[in-house]
C-alpha cells in the first residue's frame, strides 16, 4: 500500500515511540491514540476498510509487542500501567492531541440533514451546518447580486465582458472580437463571501481564484495591456494564467485588533499560491506551490519566494513590516480549506476556533483558563459543527452552543 506524506509521518512517530526516541508529548499522544482507537471509529471513516484494518492491526501488534518486551524487564513500568497513569495526568501536560487520528486524513460522512418542504436543510438544535457556495457580486454601477439566489447563466455584460454564473463559479469572458481593442475605462467588480461562504472566480485573463469565507476580491472587468491588478482581503488561492508581458499583482490589506494596518503586493508571472490575510490572524501568510513570486510590504521590505516557501508578515501595528521566509512549509495545510478540509498542524485551540467561526458563522467566547494544548489532524469541512466539536472534546476541552454562540470552557 502506498502511504501519503501524512501517513508516513504517523508511521515514523510510531517507530520513534517503539525505539524510545519519542518526546514525552509524542509518547502521550501515541498512548492516548491507542486507548481511543475504537472510540474514534464511530466518528470517522478512514479511507477504506482495508486501510483501517491494516493500520489498526499494525498499531496493536507493535504496541502489544512492546508490552511483551516490558514483561521481560521488571525494572520498567509496564505499558498498560503507564497508559493509565499518563491518562490521569493528561490535564497537567501540554499534549499533542489527535483529532482523532494524528496526521491521517479523516473523511467524515456527509451530515444527515432534515429536509423541509422548501427543500432547504434545517439546522439541528444547538448545531450549525457547514458553509457552502455563498457570495455577493457588486457591479461597477453599485448594484449588488446575491449569487446564492441567482440562477445559472448570464448575470451581466460590462466593458465588452460577459459575466456568467454556474453552480458556485463566476466566470468573466471577453466578447469575441473585442478582447482588447474595445476596452473602455477600467471598471471594477467586487466579489465578497460572508462567514460560511466560499466561491470560485475565473478572471477575464483566464486566471482562477478560490475565495475563502469572510473574504473579498476587487478586480477589473477587463484587463488592459499594462497590468493585471486585484485587491484582496481575507484568504484566497490563486492559479495565475502566465503572461510574460503583463505581470499579475495581488494587493492585500489587513487590519489588526490593535489598530495596525498591513498591506503589500505580490507580483507573479504565472504560478499557484495561497494568501491568508485575515484581520483576526496574527500573521499574514503567502504560501507558494508553483512558480516564483516577489512580495513587497508597505514598508518597502521585499522577498522572493520559491515553491515550498512561505512569507510571513506580522499583522500588528508594532514592527516594520519585516518579511520572514520559511522554508519547506506544509503546503497541504495552507490550501486544505480549498480541498474541503480543516487541517491542524501543531496549532492551539484559539487558531482552530477562528477557522470554525468563519466557516460556521458563529461567535466564539473563551471562558475560564483554557489548557495550553496543541492540535494536529484533518477534519472534513462538510461536517456539522457538532461533529467537529465532539472530536475536539477528546482533548478535555468542552463546548456549549447556544444559537450562534460557542463557548469554550476547560
Amino acid at each position: 500500500m502506498a502511504y501519503s506524506n501524512a501517513r508516513r509521518k504517523f508511521i515514523r512517530l510510531i517507530q520513534k515511540y517503539l525505539t524510545g526516541k519519542a518526546s514525552p508529548e509524542e509518547e502521550q499522544f501515541i498512548e492516548a491514540y491507542y486507548e481511543s482507537f475504537d472510540a474514534s471509529n464511530d466518528q470517522s471513516q478512514i479511507e477504506s476498510e482495508e486501510e483501517k484494518e491494516l493500520l489498526k492491526h499494525e498499531m496493536r501488534a507493535a504496541i502489544w509487542q512492546q508490552i511483551d518486551q516490558a514483561k521481560l524487564q521488571p525494572q520498567r513500568i509496564p505499558l498498560v500501567k503507564r497508559l493509565w497513569f499518563r491518562s490521569a495526568m493528561a490535564a497537567a501536560v501540554v499534549v499533542l492531541v489527535c483529532i482523532p487520528v494524528y496526521y491521517y486524513i479523516i473523511k467524515t460522512p456527509a451530515p444527515k440533514q432534515v429536509v423541509r418542504a422548501n427543500n432547504k436543510p434545517a439546522t439541528p438544535k444547538n448545531d450549525a451546518l457547514p458553509g457552502g457556495n455563498k457570495a455577493t457580486l457588486t457591479l461597477a454601477d453599485g448594484s449588488i447580486i446575491d449569487l446564492d439566489g441567482a440562477a445559472n447563466g448570464t448575470l451581466s455584460e460590462q466593458n465588452n465582458t460577459t459575466i456568467t454564473k454556474k453552480d458556485g463559479a463566476l466566470k468573466y469572458e471577453p466578447a469575441i472580437g473585442n478582447r482588447q481593442s474595445a476596452i473602455n475605462a477600467v471598471e471594477y467588480n467586487l466579489l465578497s463571501t460572508p462567514k460560511g461562504g466560499q466561491y470560485f472566480l475565473e478572471l477575464p485573463d483566464g486566471s482562477k481564484v478560490w475565495l475563502n469565507a469572510a473574504s473579498s476580491i476587487r478586480y477589473p472587468t477587463a484587463f488592459n495591456n499594462k497590468e493585471r491588478l486585484v485587491e484582496l482581503t481575507g484568504e484566497a488561492y490563486f492559479d495565475i494564467k502566465k503572461n510574460q508581458n503583463i505581470p499579475f499583482r495581488v494587493h492585500f490589506t489587513s487590519s489588526s485588533k490593535d489598530g495596525g494596518d498591513r498591506e503589500g503586493v505580490i507580483e507573479v508571472m504565472g504560478t499557484q499560491f495561497n494568501v491568508n490575510a485575515y484581520n483576526d490572524e496574527s500573521t499574514i501568510r503567502t504560501t507558494l506551490l508553483e512558480g516564483k513570486v516577489k512580495i513587497a510590504s508597505s514598508d518597502k521590505n521585499t522577498a522572493i519566494l520559491m515553491p515550498g516557501q512561505q512569507a510571513q508578515i506580522k499583522n500588528t501595528s508594532i514592527g516594520n513590516g519585516h518579511i520572514r521566509v520559511v522554508n519547506d512549509v506544509d503546503t497541504e495545510e495552507a490550501i486544505a480549506w480549498k480541498n474541503g478540509l480543516f487541517y491542524f498542524d501543531n496549532v492551539d485551540i484559539q487558531a482552530i476556533m477562528r477557522q470554525l467561526a468563519r466557516w460556521y458563522k458563529v461567535q466564539v467566547i473563551f471562558k475560564g483558563k483554557i489548557p495550553a494544548r496543541r492540535f494536529a489532524g484533518q477534519v472534513s469541512r462538510n461536517s456539522n459543527l457538532s461533529q467537529v466539536l465532539k472530536i475536539l472534546e477528546l482533548s478535555k476541552i468542552h463546548f456549549t452552543v447556544e444559537g450562534d454562540v460557542v463557548t469554550v470552557v476547560p
